[in-house]
């Protein structure tokens, strides 16, 4: 396996990540770092662009970001509201 996993502290000079990250090697301070957003996180242009920051800081330390978008605030309850009226016009 090519991932190593570590407990990182915030001494460790890894930008404050703590807890089980995945680093490419023994002792690295870079991680993979999965994060999810949606609901109100992503509820408008500002919020979105806080989420932007977000992960350009953790970029910034070095650390591989993926991130995963999900719907907006409302979204998934309008889509459910919809579901009915697509089936009736077939």
């Amino acid at each position: 396996m090519p991932w190593n996993r570590l407990a990182v502290s915030p001494a460790a000079g890894c930008g404050g990540v703590i807890g089980l990250e995945f680093a490419p090697f023994p002792g690295s301070c870079m991680a993979l770092i999965v994060q999810k957003y949606g609901g109100t996180s992503v509820g408008s242009a500002e919020r979105i662009k806080a989420v932007a920051r977000r992960v350009a800081r953790w970029k910034a330390l070095g650390h591989q970001i993926v991130v995963v978008p999900s719907a907006m605030s409302g979204e998934t309850n309008r889509l459910i509201g919809l579901a009915p009226r697509s089936r009736r016009s077939g």
